[in-house]
Formats: C-alpha cells, structure tokens, sequence
C-alpha cells in the first residue's frame, strides 16, 4: 500500500507479480497499480488498475512483442474475470438491499412491516462495472518490415554462398587438371 493511502477515500496498491516457469520469466515482471476511490454518491467508489510490462534485461525485439502480447492477453484474461467477480458480487449487494437485508445482519427488535428499502438512483440506473478498456498497440507493420528485411538478407547470403562454392569447385577443377598435365609432361620424359 502505497503512502498516499487515506482509510475510507483512497486506497492506492502496487504490485509486481513475477512469472515462473516460462521463457525469459526471469527478464520481465508486470507492475500493476490499484486505485480505489470513494464515489462521489455515497455508497460508491472507482476502482482504476494500471498495468505496465517492465523489463530487467534486454531482450529481442521480436521475443519482447511475443512477451507483450501474452501478457496483455493473461492481464486481459484476469480483469474480465475480476469484472464478472465483482459484478456478480454487486449483484448480491442489490438483492439484499432490496430484501431491506444488508449482508447476512438483520434487525433484531420489535417486529415491523418488512418494505423492501429504495435502492439509491446511482445504483439502479447506472452500471457499477464500467468495461475494461486495455491499451491497444497502433497497428504496426515493424514486425512484417524487419521479417523481409531478415529473409531478404539470408537470401542474399544463401546466393553469394553459392557463387563463392561455384567458384572454389571451378578452381579446384582448374588444378586437378593442371596436376594431371604435369604428371603426364613428367611420365613423356
């Protein structure tokens, strides 16, 4: 928990959850930050997450999209399953404040009429989730660019290699039959 924490306004949380067990686990992490916030109705309050992929060490460029990519979907993957969480939860809250029963606590006392308690306006007429909204990388064509850019080059190495291997067996042809010529020059003598 972060300092600027203040109990019943602001709760501010950052974690860093390190991965195990899969390729280069031990050059990235993912920083995440938690900000929940009291509502401006009461009864409300905002939960912000940040999400940020850090790197220890350097690593290719095409192995950090890799990274990126999965990480994104895992984070992605998680964050739905915490709004559905939540969401189920928010709907349990609704149902036992419209029961007039707030968790599993009821009144004890002398008995009344059991009228269901008006729910809040910001809660029956606005969604408590709003969807998670993860951050898109613009399309980009780098990787398709550097993917020719890399086959080009090892076409070009794979075509000189074969004229310099075309070459040498020219030149060894060349003295087989130099060599043959001065043994037969040697053999007339």
């Amino acid at each position: 928990m972060l300092p600027c924490s203040k109990p019943g306004e602001i709760y501010a949380i950052e974690i860093e959850a390190c991965n195990a067990g899969i390729p280069y686990a031990d050059a990235f992490y993912i920083s995440t930050h938690y900000c929940l916030t009291r509502g401006k109705d009461p009864g409300t309050s905002t939960l912000a997450v940040y999400c940020q992929i850090k790197y220890r060490k350097s690593v290719w460029g095409l192995v950090k999209n890799y990274i990126e990519k999965n990480c994104w979907l895992g984070i992605e993957e998680y964050f739905n399953s915490l709004v559905k969480a939540l969401e189920e939860e928010c709907d349990r809250t609704r149902k036992a404040m419209a029961s007039g029963v707030v968790g599993s606590k009821r009144k004890v006392g002398r008995r009344r009429q059991n009228k269901p308690l008006p729910l809040p306006p910001t809660i029956a007429e606005e969604p408590l989730i709003q969807p998670l909204v993860l951050p898109q990388p613009p399309p980009s064509n780098q990787t398709d660019t550097l993917a020719w850019a890399i086959f080009c080059v090892l076409f070009l190495l794979l075509v000189f290699n074969a004229a310099l291997y075309y070459k040498l067996w020219g030149l060894e042809q060349f003295e087989r039959t130099f060599q043959s010529s001065d043994e037969a020059l040697e053999a007339l003598r």
